[in-house]
């Protein structure tokens, strides 16, 4: 995904994120189906690039690591990724886990979903360790087009001490 803003305006206040983060399932890969087990639908060896561009920083962070699909009553998906993460500007690496979750209900005849993700960082050279969740409530107005709200929380941003962020955001999703 891409997420920009104030585009044109990066010697001011324009930022542009890209995140990219390739899934290989381990089990269709050496016996073309899923590792499954209990709650365990599959598992994956995944990946990630996240590159920032803003005026202060320009900076590609990689991770990698493992991946597992829950199998929770209701949910399209809930997904747990357990990485390694190097930001190649700090000394040294530490660990990321992420939670990605969609589980989608009808609410007076709509299609509404609540999903989101969670990420924990751990203190890596002189950044603390930070917590970064973006919950969403979405309805669901055709295959293409959703509206919702969106509650970003995000403790230590970017691993600056006391840094927190508390924001509610409307969300415009065009999936194509």
């Amino acid at each position: 995904f891409i997420d920009m803003s104030n585009i044109g305006d990066f010697s001011n206040s324009g930022n542009t994120y890209i995140e990219w983060g390739p899934r290989l399932s381990l089990g269709r890969v050496f016996s073309n189906q899923s590792i499954s087990f209990g709650l365990i639908k599959d598992v994956y060896l995944v990946g990630e690039l996240n590159h920032i561009n803003n005026k202060n920083i320009s900076n590609t962070t990689v991770l990698g690591g493992l991946s597992v699909d829950l199998a929770l009553p209701g949910f399209n998906f809930f997904k747990m990724h357990m990485e390694k993460r190097d930001d190649p500007l700090l000394a040294g690496a530490t660990e990321q886990l992420s939670i990605i979750w969609n589980y989608p209900f009808m609410l007076g005849g709509k299609n509404i979903s609540f999903e989101g993700f969670l990420d924990f960082v751990g203190s890596e050279a002189s950044n603390r360790p930070s917590l970064h969740t973006q919950p969403q409530l979405m309805l669901k107005l055709n295959n293409n087009i959703s509206l919702g709200l969106e509650y970003q929380y995000w403790h230590n941003k970017n691993g600056k001490k006391d840094f927190t962020e508390s924001v509610m955001q409307g969300v415009v999703r065009w999936t194509f």
